[in-house]
């Protein structure tokens, strides 16, 4: 999950540095971190965990 939260993290401050993509705007909360809102950083957590679960669970329905 570190991996994949750092990975996600550098390739979107990138993206918005160079001016591919931006957070402009009111987010839901209004805060940033560098050049991100802290939702992108949240999203960044949440996918890797919500795969995780996913494949468990199917893994554990496969054995039944």
């Amino acid at each position: 999950m570190g991996i994949i939260f750092l990975i996600g993290i550098a390739s979107d401050s990138l993206a918005a540095w160079r001016g591919y993509w931006s957070f402009e705007g009111p987010g839901l909360i209004g805060l940033k971190i560098g050049l991100l809102p802290i939702e992108e950083y949240t999203l960044f957590l949440i996918t890797p965990f919500w795969g995780i679960v996913f494949y468990k669970s199917l893994h554990k329905n496969k054995e039944k």
